[in-house]
């Protein structure tokens, strides 16, 4: 994962890199390394944040005002 894609897919899914720092035990500093290309995205963490953006991406939240079935 570039640090490009890592930025489109916190985007997409609307964590910031605190947050995705959290969920993750990881200091914030690591995770802006990760973002700016200073430190190669481990590749668990990289398919984690792929998943959850395509899942984003295909699966939209539901709008307001729209009635389900």
């Amino acid at each position: 994962m570039t640090p490009e894609r890592f930025r489109e897919c916190l985007d997409i899914t609307g964590y910031s890199t605190r947050f995705i720092a959290e969920k993750l035990g990881r200091d914030d500093r690591r995770i802006r390394r990760w973002s700016s290309g200073e430190m190669a995205i481990p590749s668990n963490v990289a398919k984690w944040l792929e998943g959850l953006a395509h899942y984003i991406e295909t699966h939209p939240p539901p709008l307001p005002g729209k009635r389900e079935g």
